[in-house]
């Protein structure tokens, strides 16, 4: 049975997500740290800065905009935008899908989406696509190679039902990469935190179930009219 680790709205994740901003704050307070040290070392040095510590200020300047960016993005989810149009929700999936292939090839993932939605949802677009793009990317980044990548959806009353199923998850990574794993891991939330949050302001809401052999991402959206 598929144990649920990130709950939706209704079940409280605003617990989970006040812990993702503390530890997106937590990482962005490291590479300004660092950045600051660089230039200090850069402006007291006797001689004229190396490349390589400008190298290394320009790569933590670099995450810092990053970081930065992510977190305006999350709070921005928030607001359901001023140009809500209804559309077709079998449109929006394929053409999602579509500028995931080239990710899905190179992960040696496959997808496959069965199911068909006539209805229409309300949603901006480009928010829409936004939050597609961070699912696809969560649950793609979650697959094993070779493995599939189910997308199906459904109608539910006055509800659109979509699953996004991985059934073979990545192993755990090794000790050596463990700090760019964490990175890895927080971008990934913030990027399904984000989805989530646009989902909710569309009127609708994201589960997570997953277990150490697959993955379920579950969302709703009300249909129109």
């Amino acid at each position: 049975m598929l144990k649920p680790v990130v709950k939706s709205a209704d079940n409280g994740s605003a617990c989970e997500g006040q812990q993702l901003v503390s530890e997106l704050f937590h990482a962005l307070s490291q590479p300004i740290t660092a950045l600051r040290c660089s230039l200090e070392l850069a402006l007291y040095a006797q001689s004229s800065p190396s490349k390589e510590n400008l190298q290394m200020a320009l790569a933590h300047a670099e995450k810092i905009a990053q970081l930065a960016s992510g977190i305006r993005e999350l709070v921005q989810a928030d607001d359901p935008g001023d140009e809500r149009v209804e559309l077709l929700l079998k449109d929006c999936l394929r053409g999602a899908v579509l500028d995931m292939v080239p990710v899905a090839e190179a992960a040696q993932v496959k997808i496959e989406m069965c199911g068909q939605v006539t209805g229409k949802i309300i949603a901006e677009p480009r928010r829409l696509h936004q939050a597609l793009f961070y699912l696809l990317e969560f649950a793609l980044s979650s697959a094993a190679s070779g493995s599939v990548l189910n997308l199906e959806t459904e109608t539910q009353g006055a509800q659109s039902l979509t699953f996004l199923t991985v059934s073979s998850k990545k192993s755990a990574v090794n000790s050596e990469a463990e700090t760019e794993a964490k990175s890895v891991a927080l971008s990934r939330r913030l990027g399904l935190a984000i989805a989530g949050r646009i989902f909710e302001s569309a009127g609708g809401r994201l589960q997570i179930q997953e277990d150490e052999q697959s993955l379920r991402l579950r969302f709703y959206l009300p249909l129109a009219n």
